[in-house]
């Protein structure tokens, strides 16, 4: 499963950057440095990932602000 945090911030041809964050979730961020997608792997098998998405996403967002 994938969550969109944001609309593309830059040109369709620029890349970001995808880091581990825990089992199963990873953050894309984009070439400005914040994150953009949050995708969670297995999730129908284990939901708690969610929740441990969202706290992640939570987390970031502080750290940027």
């Amino acid at each position: 499963m994938a969550i969109e945090i944001r609309p593309w911030p830059c040109r369709v041809e620029d890349n970001g950057i995808a880091r581990d964050v825990g089992v199963d979730l990873v953050i894309h961020y984009a070439p400005d440095g914040r994150p953009w997608l949050s995708e969670i792997e297995h999730t129908s098998r284990d939901p708690k990932h969610i929740t441990a998405a969202f706290a992640e996403l939570r987390r970031q967002s502080a750290v940027v602000a």
